[in-house]
């Protein structure tokens, strides 16, 4: 029936003293539940808490902590208000809802100084809209009256924004009573409302934001706050469809056109534009958003901008099929109907939770075709079904998306294929720790899955290439649900044609574009195997992507040192004026080269070295094996891929001091996949 509160404010962190403690209060519930809300001032030395819903406006009180003092102030029966503070937390504002005797109900401005906590004698005005704010703000003329609403005033352009708790902004003209226009946001009341630089930010209920332009008084940029569990995906976009969102939240988000809706990984070459996200806001200098731009450039360019139009005339496709949302059994099939005009030919292509069913190339389609037909195996559990359709030139049309949930029971595998390469036949070019890696590896998982573990190793002389081929044959025995790591650790070079090459036992160090295993041919290996859940690791130099802007220079006389897993090769110094560039490439954008679906992890970039140590062996695997181990024999989650991706990159670049920077050669942004039985 009632409830004793009160609030605290307290550093949590190990050791945090308590700063400040309200008294307590009674709260009626009456059968409902009602929130509290805190908030901080501009140079966080104040904090004010509140219950920000009543039974009485005159009920309410509000709570302001000064942190630096250690002391607590109350505003009881404040009503419905809010405070806010000055730029330097000189001056604060409190706005309160009143009722006088005659029942005539108001807001009311009362202005404090933060110091004394005395009242300025300035009362119904807002101090922080500037000197030249209406005096008469409690009497601006809204179409929909309600004392939620927020107001701002913007000294800029002389205008008063007001939000309503329907998701309008309504904006008055500093001279009018009355708005001269209104605008639609979204739904529910405004949560927050302040000038973030030059532009109005606004949050609603509804896990909207806004940045609204004040002079125009037009939205230039919205955020989209989408609640995944205990975590929040966020999405940033424009009014001309530029957006940008954390690469692995982008296959969450679609664009709706008309009645259908498209996945946004679509348009991600052509639309993802973080650099126009932060011109538009203004809060970047031009030298970061130059880069920025710089970064999107490159990364298009690297795709050959092969991007979805919408003016381009592109192929058509429809389900012929209507597939059932849930399924008992693990095999599904339909039909696809294709309308294209021209006479180019079209290759359909089917990913399954981002795996492609007809491998990297896809499945070729007879000329003119106008539809076909598809058979599949699916994971138990969620699948993604998305189809496409791609013309010669890399023309690509709108793909189709279908979730289907199927529930049959299994047996999940790991099968582990390890190659090390310590021992060469050119004995000068030895290693160390290489072959012991993979081994430990192999032992890791073997003790992790046990009878449900199958591997293969090679190591030292058994790793030539024609047998690192054949590990294909050990791969297709897998089945949909198994999981499936690759590793391989030991020297890498680049070609002469700028590849990147693994170094097996019997390669020759002065071609490996004859002798050693290309990535093309690595990645092969991983390509249309029925498993879905795949894992490739590279430890070893250069293995990570060599952008076309480094110039190899070929030294073939050169001595390995013990601690280094590179080979007859160094990079031209104009290289590095881009890692920058291609820092925020790799880390703001999805890799498209999403190949067989397998998430790619190389030990370093492409022009870096991969190190061993003799406390760690390769500081690649065994950062790697530490992220595996803390999460798989923890109480914490079963380990996401991306989990021991990110740790892995932060412990390298930790334990060489930034010479060894990880990188993702490919990653499946449709299945972030975990460590599981």
């Amino acid at each position: 029936k009632s409830k004793n509160t009160f609030f605290v404010v307290k550093d949590i962190r190990p050791g945090g003293n308590t700063l400040a403690v309200s008294p307590r209060f009674k709260l009626q519930f009456d059968g409902a539940i009602y929130n509290s809300e805190i908030s901080r001032s501009s140079t966080s030395r104040f904090v004010c808490a509140y219950v920000n819903e009543f039974f009485k406006e005159t009920q309410r009180d509000i709570y302001l902590f000064d942190i630096q003092k250690n002391k607590v102030h109350e505003f009881l029966n404040a009503g419905l208000s809010s405070i806010v503070f000055n730029e330097n937390d000189s001056l604060f504002q409190v706005m309160k809802y009143e009722t006088s005797s005659d029942g005539k109900s108001s807001f009311n401005y009362e202005l404090y100084n933060a110091e004394t906590f005395k009242k300025i004698n300035e009362s119904n005005t807002s101090f922080f809209e500037f000197s030249n704010a209406p005096k008469n703000m409690k009497d601006l003329i809204a179409p929909e009256r309600d004392f939620h609403a927020v107001y701002i005033h913007s000294k800029a352009s002389k205008k008063t924004f007001g939000f309503f708790p329907t998701g309008k902004m309504f904006v008055w003209n500093e001279s009018d009573l009355s708005p001269y226009t209104s605008l639609s946001l979204g739904v529910g009341k405004a949560l927050h409302c302040s000038f973030v630089g030059e532009k109005i930010f606004v949050v609603l209920e509804s896990r909207e934001a806004f940045f609204i332009d004040p002079i125009t008084a037009k939205i230039v940029c919205t955020i989209l706050f989408t609640p995944i569990g205990e975590n929040t995906d966020v999405l940033w976009y424009l009014p001309d469809g530029s957006f940008y969102a954390p690469k692995n939240t982008i296959p969450k988000f679609h664009m709706v056109k008309g009645k259908n809706a498209f996945p946004l990984l679509n348009f991600e070459l052509l639309l993802n534009r973080p650099d126009r996200i932060l011109k538009a806001i203004g809060l970047a200098d031009s030298e970061t958003i130059d880069a920025f731009e710089k970064a999107y450039q490159k990364r298009n360019k690297k795709f050959n901008n092969k991007a979805v139009n919408f003016s381009a005339d592109i192929p058509k496709i429809q389900w012929k099929t209507n597939i059932a949302s849930n399924l008992k059994d693990s095999l599904i099939a339909f039909s696809i109907s294709v309308l294209f005009k021209s006479n180019d030919s079209l290759t359909a292509h089917v990913l399954l939770n981002g795996v492609p069913l007809y491998g990297t190339k896809g499945k070729p389609l007879p000329l003119k075709t106008n539809e076909f037909e598809c058979s599949a195996a699916l994971e138990s559990g969620v699948n993604e079904i998305v189809v496409f359709v791609q013309t010669t030139d890399g023309l690509t049309s709108f793909a189709l998306a279908k979730e289907v949930v199927c529930e049959y029971s299994f047996e999940r595998r790991l099968f582990f294929a390890g190659v090390g390469v310590s021992e060469y036949i050119d004995s000068t070019k030895n290693l160390t720790y290489a072959h012991s890696d993979v081994m430990k590896l192999e032992a890791e998982f073997r003790e992790a899955y046990d009878d449900k573990f199958k591997g293969i190793l090679l190591t030292n002389e058994l790793a030539t290439r024609q047998q690192i081929l054949a590990l294909k044959d050990f791969l297709l025995q897998t089945r949909v649900n198994d999981i499936v790591v690759v590793a391989f650790a030991g020297h890498g070079t680049i070609g002469k044609d700028r590849a990147f090459y693994f170094c097996p036992n019997d390669v020759n160090f002065k071609s490996p574009e004859n002798s050693g295993v290309s990535y093309a041919e690595i990645e092969e290996l991983l390509d249309e195997i029925p498993a879905r859940k795949k894992l490739l690791l590279l430890d070893a130099c250069h293995s990570g992507e060599i952008d076309s802007s480094y110039a190899p220079v070929f030294v073939s006389d050169i001595v390995v040192e013990k601690d280094k897993r590179g080979i007859d090769v160094v990079l031209s110094e104009e290289a590095f004026g881009e890692k920058h560039i291609n820092y925020l490439v790799e880390n703001l954008f999805s890799n498209l080269n999403s190949g067989t679906g397998a998430f790619v992890i190389s030990a370093s970039a492409g022009s870096e070295y991969a190190f061993e140590t003799e406390q760690t062996g390769g500081v690649f695997t065994y950062s790697f094996l530490e992220s595996f181990k803390n999460h798989f024999y923890s109480y914490s989650p079963d380990p996401f891929v991306t989990t021991l991706q990110k740790e892995t990159y932060q412990k390298v670049t930790e334990l060489t001091h930034g010479a060894q920077r990880p990188t993702t050669r490919a990653e499946n942004t449709r299945n972030v996949w975990k460590f599981e039985e």
